[in-house]
């Protein structure tokens, strides 16, 4: 990450978001706020007694740490950001990631942690008629089979799903049975081991796809 946003000339976030304490998404984060000016942290409720979140604590003296939960919501110029998960402040494991919707226009993608389908489940049921017909999804799990439901991806339709995984990844992400799932309902998707970096660009053109090694 780092050297990616260093590239694109950015010194400074305005928030960081850790989906919830496991290591593929939490580890190394001391070496951003080491490198870079980080105003907010966002980070999963009841996940600070986590080892990982313990390790990271001296590291982020300078930021406000906040614990938003569904509904805790920003917005930036034309674009919202909006948490549809967790609702409680009970951290539990993967279905207590942060869920995260953001909106601008008619683009809404929509970023899910490690949310698996009693998760998916969950979120259909308080926001189904909102995320129907969803532009992006970051798939949960980086395709597991415990995420991922037929039921899930077929009320959202995506346009476009993301698997965000390592090329030969010990843990086979992602699942060829989730993978398949989505080829039978003529969901596209794209792979970063695949297709590293990508970087959707959205004005009123509609997106601009680039991908980079």
């Amino acid at each position: 990450m780092a050297p990616y946003l260093r590239g694109r000339g950015i010194s400074s976030l305005d928030a960081m978001i850790l989906s919830h304490p496991d290591a593929d998404h939490a580890e190394g984060a001391e070496e951003i706020f080491g490198m870079f000016s980080v105003k907010e942290l966002h980070l999963t409720p009841g996940s600070t007694s986590n080892a990982l979140m313990l390790e990271l604590a001296p590291f982020t003296a300078e930021a406000k740490v906040v614990f938003p939960a569904a509904g805790s919501n920003w917005r930036d110029g034309e674009t919202d950001f909006i948490y549809l998960s967790p609702s409680d402040a009970k951290y539990e494991g993967n279905n207590d990631s942060l869920v995260l919707l953001m909106k601008t226009g008619d683009y809404r993608i929509l970023f899910t942690g490690d949310l698996e389908a009693e998760g998916e489940k969950d979120l259909l049921d308080s926001y189904g008629g909102e995320l129907a017909g969803l532009t992006v999804l970051k798939v949960g799990h980086h395709g597991s089979k415990t995420s991922s439901s037929e039921e899930f991806l077929t009320a959202l339709a995506p346009e476009l799903s993301i698997f965000s995984t390592g090329k030969d990844n010990r843990y086979g992400h992602p699942s060829p049975e989730v993978v398949e799932r989505f080829n039978k309902l003529e969901l596209k998707t794209l792979n970063t081991a695949e297709n590293g970096t990508i970087t959707l660009l959205y004005d009123e053109n509609g997106i601009q796809l680039e991908k980079m090694r």
